[in-house]
């Protein structure tokens, strides 16, 4: 029988402590051959009580998973999103250092760790972040004025974007941050158009009705191109009518690759504004 982790964990304390039970009886000699059968049938009875309980949320089991390993076993809390961190992040952390110091960059994470505290002079709030992708972890300072603006997206496992001044000046990269922004913030304020290549050899016009139909599903206000490639490589695009516009989610741009095939979808993208705060 196959269990959740979320129904393992559930009946886990009733397991041991029949198990603990069995094996004290045993230890002290008070078990007769028949009295061990009656605490097998217990321990069976336990652990075939199962809940009937949903597995725990991804977001969860991973988070169980790195606080107990120190590390993520079977994902990433990225993975979803890895197209629209190498879409709109500058470069991925561990490549901050041969950046040049006061560089102004967007970084895209997980929040792995918070710590509020305040400032020595004034008593103001201010958060010192742990941000983490694919590549590494950086300490990112929150200060007081864009803390004010962007406090509602500061949470451990949030998935945020980072705008900030790079400080190269002691031995570990650290971000000043300018503006934290939520993963479905960051999507609306920074995704100026999408493109969607399609290759016109064996093009059918059915498949374009497909993604006509598709696109109609996510309405938003992202523009749309598309751009054909004919052979020799040779390219040219068309915008789609403002009816066209999309919602730029996840979910719409699997559709698309499930359509067309990997690797056909390009968003445009522009910085995260600096935060009226900062």
């Amino acid at each position: 029988m196959k269990l959740f982790r979320s129904q393992m964990t559930a009946i886990l304390d009733k397991a041991l402590d029949v198990a603990s039970g069995t094996q004290k009886d045993r230890l002290a000699g008070q078990m007769s051959l028949f009295d061990s059968f009656k605490k097998e049938d217990a321990f069976a009875k336990t652990v075939n009580e199962i809940p009937n309980i949903r597995e725990w949320p991804e977001n969860q089991r991973l988070s169980y998973e790195k606080e107990l390993l120190g590390f993520y076993l079977t994902g990433h809390p990225l993975s979803r999103h890895e197209r629209m961190i190498h879409a709109y992040a500058s470069m991925p952390i561990d490549k901050l250092g041969a950046s040049k110091d006061g560089a102004d960059i967007t970084l895209g994470g997980v929040i792995t760790k918070v710590k509020m505290t305040t400032t020595k002079k004034t008593n103001e709030r201010m958060a010192i972040l742990r941000l983490e992708d694919f590549s590494g972890a950086v300490e990112v300072l929150v200060f007081p004025k864009s803390f004010a603006a962007c406090s509602k997206s500061i949470a451990v496992e949030a998935i945020v974007f980072v705008k900030g001044r790079l400080s190269l000046r002691e031995e570990e990269p650290k971000l000043l941050a300018n503006e934290v922004a939520s993963l479905e913030e960051a999507r609306q304020k920074l995704t100026e158009a999408i493109q969607i290549k399609l290759i016109t050899a064996g093009l059918e016009q059915s498949t374009l009705e497909s993604v006509y139909q598709l696109l109609k599903q996510y309405p938003g206000t992202v523009p749309v191109t598309l751009t054909f490639v004919a052979p020799e490589n040779k390219t040219y695009e068309i915008k789609t009518a403002q009816g066209c516009c999309v919602n730029p989610t996840d979910e719409l741009f699997q559709g698309i690759e499930a359509l067309l095939g990997p690797d056909v979808v390009n968003v445009k993208t522009s910085s995260i504004p600096a935060s009226s705060a900062a």
